[in-house]
C-alpha cells in the first residue's frame, strides 16, 4: 500500500467510482486532479468543490483527500498515479502509475453534490475577487475545512488571508485542551493552501478577536463564511462600516455532512456535521503520546500521575487497563 497516491480524473462523473478503488490502495494521503480545472467557471468549480469533499466524506473518510485546484502537481511527494483516460497525460511522472478499469461498475457511484447546489443560480460571488478573507480554528484540518478555504481560493485572484484563531478565543470549545497549538495550526493551513494552489499570495495569521485583520484593512473585497459563521460574517460589516470602510462582499458555504460509519462514531454526542470537535472526541482513550515514567526521587517506588481533561466526564476504560497491574503508586487528576 502506498502512503500518498494522485487521482487524475478525466471524467468527473466517474469520481465515486474512483475514490471506491483507490481508498483501500493508499494508506494516508489522496490528491485528486480534475481535467480542465483553469478552464471551468466559478459555479462550475464550486459545485465541484462541493461534491469531491463530499465524496471524500463518505468513501475516503481515511485519507487526507486534496483537490489540487491551480497547482499542476502536488508540493508532497506521491508514490502511484492512478487515472482514468489516455497514458499520455502521465507522462514524465517519476512514480508508479496504474490505470483504473471502470468498465466493470459492481457498485456505481455518481458524483455527490447537494440539491441545493445543484440547482443553485450564478450567485454574486461566482466571480473572482482581488482580496478574499475567511477565518476559523482549523483544528486537525478536515474535510469541511478544505471545502471553506478551496470555495476561498477559486474565487481569489491575488491574495488569501486567513486568520486561525489564537488560544484565548478557545475555551468555549469541546475538549479545548485537546486543540493543538495555534502555530501547528497555521503551518498546517499553508501547506494545504500551497498544495493546492501556488500561484497566489497567502497571509495566514493569528487572531485573537473575532474580526482579525477585516476590521482595518481596505483592501478586502470578499469574506468566506460557513452557515454557522454567517452571523459573524454580517457583524464584521457592522465594525467596518462603523470604521468608514466599504463592506465585504459575503459568500457563505454549505457545511459537510459527516458520513463517516456510525460504527466508528457516537452518534449521540457527535455533530452531524464534519466538525474538529467531534475530531477531539475520537481521540478519547487513544494514545496522543509516549507516556513517560517518572520515579521519585528519594524511593524505589515507580509513581505514576495521569493528568486527564477536565471536560471530560470520567477517564476512560483503556487508561485502566493500561496501569493496571503496574507495582506502583497512581493518580488522576485533571489538567
Amino acid at each position: 500500500m502506498s502512503n500518498a497516491g494522485l487521482l487524475i480524473v478525466s471524467n468527473p462523473a466517474k469520481l465515486g467510482n474512483m475514490l471506491q478503488i483507490v481508498q483501500s490502495r493508499v494508506q494516508k494521503a489522496l490528491y485528486i486532479q480534475l481535467e480542465s480545472m483553469d478552464s471551468r467557471g466559478i459555479a462550475c468549480l464550486s459545485r465541484l468543490v462541493s461534491g469531491v469533499y463530499s465524496q471524500a466524506s463518505a468513501l475516503c473518510h481515511n485519507l487526507d483527500v486534496r483537490l489540487l485546484i491551480r497547482s499542476p502537481l502536488p508540493q508532497q511527494k506521491v508514490d502511484v498515479v492512478f487515472f482514468d483516460g489516455p497514458a499520455s497525460r502521465i507522462s514524465g511522472l517519476n512514480c508508479a502509475a496504474e490505470k483504473l478499469d471502470l468498465s466493470a461498475e459492481d457498485h456505481p457511484v455518481s458524483l455527490k453534490v447537494s440539491k441545493q447546489a445543484s440547482e443553485a443560480a450564478a450567485q454574486e460571488t461566482d466571480k473572482e475577487f482581488g482580496h478574499v478573507v475567511l477565518g476559523g480554528t482549523f483544528d486537525r484540518l478536515h474535510i469541511g475545512h478544505k471545502e471553506l478555504l478551496s470555495q476561498a481560493i477559486i474565487r481569489c485572484k491575488r491574495k488569501l488571508t486567513v486568520g486561525v484563531t489564537d488560544s484565548n478565543m478557545l475555551s468555549s470549545k469541546i475538549l479545548n485542551e485537546l486543540i493543538e497549538p495555534c502555530d501547528t495550526r497555521i503551518e498546517k493551513v499553508k501547506e494545504f493552501l500551497m498544495d493546492v494552489d501556488n500561484t497566489i499570495e497567502y497571509a495566514v495569521v493569528p487572531i485573537s478577536d473575532p474580526f482579525g485583520p477585516t476590521k482595518d484593512d481596505p483592501t478586502m473585497d470578499l469574506i468566506v463564511v460557513s452557515e454557522e459563521t454567517l452571523k459573524g460574517g454580517l457583524k464584521v460589516n457592522e465594525v467596518r462600516q462603523q470604521k468608514g470602510l466599504l463592506p465585504l462582499t459575503l459568500h457563505c458555504v454549505q457545511l459537510v455532512e459527516d458520513l463517516v460509519p456510525s460504527h466508528l462514531r457516537d452518534t449521540d454526542v457527535e455533530d452531524w456535521k464534519v466538525s474538529s470537535s467531534s475530531g477531539r472526541m475520537r481521540l478519547l482513550g487513544t494514545l496522543l503520546k509516549t507516556p513517560v515514567v517518572h520515579f521519585c526521587k528519594h524511593s524505589k517506588n515507580r509513581v505514576i500521575r495521569v493528568f486527564y481533561p477536565a471536560s471530560a466526564k470520567y477517564p476512560c476504560n483503556s487508561l485502566y487497563n493500561w496501569i493496571d497491574g503496574w507495582n506502583c503508586q497512581w493518580k488522576i487528576e485533571d489538567w
